[in-house]
């Protein structure tokens, strides 16, 4: 598979669970633990679950950095960079467009 062809298929997977988070946390019919673990800490920060998504992956990336940089490829900048700021302006799409309590 060519290099091209693996970031789209990368960035459409993040798209879909950016997507999936958001109407999930707004649908309040749960979350994955992660995302679950997430909303908790931007509760309780006073933060989005997208800019605390970013933040809890540059920790991750930190400590995945020097214990084993082989686990690192183009799909974690884009996870990492992408991901929170799609369950943001999903979040944002839907409590506009929709009556979400």
């Amino acid at each position: 598979m060519t290099m091209n062809k693996r970031l789209f298929y990368c960035c459409l997977g993040i798209l879909i669970i950016g997507f999936g988070s958001s109407i999930c946390k707004a649908g309040q019919v749960g979350v994955d633990p992660c995302t679950a673990m997430n909303g908790g800490i931007a509760l309780f920060v006073g933060s989005t679950l997208g800019i605390t998504l970013m933040t809890c992956q540059i920790i991750l990336f930190i400590f995945i950095f020097f214990l084993n940089r082989s686990y690192i490829g183009p799909g974690t900048f884009i996870n990492g960079l992408l991901l929170g700021y799609i369950v943001d302006a999903i979040t944002f799409l839907i409590n506009r467009f929709f009556d979400v309590p």
